[in-house]
């Protein structure tokens, strides 16, 4: 008896699923043929943009109706918005509470087949259907979310009812629980959107600009901040008081947002929200921070480890955990630079620089450095990129050089560059804006433009030509110096300098020739005094290296420089490195070439050169 009862209770719960998925199917079709009663109507009204919106509404349900079909077919590329119309209403509103009474009794059936927030979704359209029919299990579904700390769910139930009328009561106590129950994003979006407020009664609204961005990168719907971006005016000019009071809203918001990100990180498993938090709050996050890119090293996810680590760079931390995080960020630019440029600072100077590592690059090995200084667009990161496309199997590292003197004004924002039109391009570049893999956290999620380097150092270098090629002079022997030791560099290296980029080229020619193995300038400017005025005590070097290096200026004839700047200048260089003792220079004209880097005629030559010298 007991076994017989055993088995008709499962055969029940076997069956009772069936049966609820039977019944919520011609619950749907009910619903699908009520709203196609109204969307026919609409049609033969002339309401085609109402019309084609039931139809949709009837194809989530339903897709078997012939009915819809042939309705959707006539209504579907209408584009227009729902026109007012009395007598349509008195119809949506006498079908609207038959609706959400089946609506409810949709809910009802809710069985696993489908995810909860789909059974969700018929709840809160039986409630905006027929309100007081539906509301008592409304009430007592949100409710038991919040008992049950579901706060997604909560957040899905009570977002989309703001507007349906209900008692003060009621209406405050669902308030409070949206609000408990609000994403991570939708709160960060909230509190930054405050700020916002206030930093444009303040008059700041370039800092309530960022703000914004950053609250709509979480919540892009954020109704506060879209009604508040229109507003923000041009230009502004918040007072020193202004300032000094925001900084410390900041400071006092920052645990909040914090925690805030934590979640968000926990929700999304993201590490740029990881590294805002621990931003905004290192003594707490800083454990969690430490885990993570310990776990990426761990998991030789170099590319994770590195990424993390720029993140968090400008948090200042204990001498011995500095070095830690030093070590590793060496060791994943090591595996990461084989295949794609990173960029370092040098050690003991503010100079940035890209660096490239050759196929099978390995610490034990001595390898050939190659330095490309870019011209006045300052794309550093494209100057690299151009000699590792060519560079193949060569053993080079390739090195370029963030400058100063390569360019004229250092603030000026240029237009890219155009095959056969110059600097006659549409889009606008900032001539030391920071690549978005090496942005602050803040940076990314707000939009702000961060630079190479600190304004108040081009501010300085601005006016200042010798400063600018003292500058680069002094920082390319740090990055060599740094090369050598923590990449395996040899001494001494090739340097290739195109257009602007002979400057720093010459420069090392001038005062270092005991560090080159040769130079190939390539439509390179040149200025002997200037070089002068750079070196060290304001002399060219008298280095014995200087009378045989190997120096190989590439001309294109089709250059538009060419009279006018790149001859005079050439002649300059040649009557310089004659008077100096220089005896091994000569310029290669190239009849086909423009305004051309010669890359690959500079990676042949070096080629050549390095094999006589590996040779010996």
């Amino acid at each position: 008896m007991s076994c017989r009862l055993v088995g008709l209770l499962l055969l029940s719960t076997m069956l009772l699923p069936a049966a609820e998925a039977q019944r919520s199917t011609q619950i749907k079709e009910a619903i699908a043929n009520g709203l196609m009663d109204v969307a026919e109507w609409c049609a033969s009204n002339d309401l085609q943009a109402r019309a084609k919106t039931h139809t949709a509404e009837a194809r989530s349900l339903s897709s078997r109706n012939n009915r819809m079909r042939t309705l959707w077919a006539k209504v579907r590329g209408n584009t227009d918005k729902p026109a007012p119309h009395k007598r349509y209403d008195r119809i949506w509103k006498s079908a609207a509470k038959k609706l959400g009474g089946y609506y409810l009794a949709l809910f009802k059936c809710r069985h696993e087949t489908s995810a909860q927030n789909t059974w969700d979704g018929y709840l809160v359209r039986a409630y905006r259907l027929n309100p007081a029919k539906s509301q008592r299990t409304f009430e007592k579904e949100w409710r038991k979310a919040l008992k049950d700390k579901d706060r997604r769910r909560v957040h899905r139930l009570l977002s989309t009812v703001s507007d349906i009328k209900t008692s003060e009561r009621i209406a405050a106590a669902r308030k409070q629980a949206l609000d408990d129950a609000a994403p991570p994003a939708v709160r960060i979006a909230r509190t930054l959107t405050r700020l916002a407020q206030w930093c444009v009664a303040q008059d700041h609204d370039e800092e309530a600009g960022f703000l914004l961005a950053e609250a709509l990168h979480h919540d892009p719907r954020h109704q506060p901040a879209l009604d508040l971006k229109p507003k923000l005016k041009a230009t502004d000019s918040p007072s020193k008081q202004t300032l000094t009071a925001y900084s410390e809203k900041r400071k006092t918001l920052a645990p909040e947002l914090s925690r805030l990100y934590l979640e968000r990180h926990q929700e999304k498993a993201n590490d740029l929200y990881l590294s805002r938090a621990y931003q905004l709050n290192p003594a707490v996050v800083e454990p969690l921070y430490e885990a993570a890119w310990k776990k990426a090293h761990a998991a030789e996810n170099w590319k994770q480890l590195h990424q993390l680590l720029q993140y968090g760079r400008n948090v200042a931390v204990d001498e011995t955990l500095g070095a830690a995080r030093a070590q590793a960020v060496l060791e994943g630019q090591r595996k990461i630079a084989t295949t794609t440029p990173v960029m370092r600072t040098a050690d003991g100077h503010r100079m940035k620089y890209w660096i490239s590592l050759p196929k099978g690059w390995r610490s034990d090995k001595k390898w050939p450095v190659l330095v490309a200084c870019d011209g006045r667009l300052c794309i550093f990161r494209k100057r690299c990129d151009s000699f590792v496309k060519w560079r193949k199997d060569r053993p080079f590292i390739i090195v370029s050089p963030c400058t100063f003197a390569n360019t004229n004004d250092l603030k000026k924002i240029l237009t890219s560059f155009k095959k056969d039109k110059g600097f006659g391009g549409s889009k606008p570049t900032n001539k030391y804006k920071l690549y978005r893999e090496y942005l602050t956290p803040e940076a990314i999620l707000s939009r702000r433009v961060e630079q190479l380097y600190p304004d108040t150092l081009i501010d300085f270098m601005n006016p200042r030509h010798v400063e600018r090629a003292k500058f680069d002079r002094a920082g390319l022997v740090k990055v060599l110096a740094e090369v050598q030791a923590r990449f395996s560099g040899t001494a001494k290296c090739f340097i290739t300098g195109w257009s602007g980029g002979g400057m720093l080229t010459w420069s090392m020619v001038f005062a270092h020739p005991e560090m080159l193995y040769a130079a190939a300038p390539a439509c390179a400017n040149c200025m002997p005094e200037l070089h002068r005025l750079a070196a060290p005590n304001q002399k060219f070097s008298q280095a014995p290296e200087r009378v045989d290096l190997p120096i190989v200026a590439f001309q294109g004839l089709k250059d538009r420089y060419l009279k006018l700047i790149m001859n005079p200048q050439w002649e300059a260089a040649k009557r310089a490195t004659k008077a100096l003792g220089y005896k091994n220079v000569k310029r290669i004209n190239l009849p086909k070439k423009a305004h051309a880097d010669c890359v690959r005629e500079v990676l042949d030559f070096f080629e050549k050169t390095w094999k006589q010298k590996a040779s010996k």
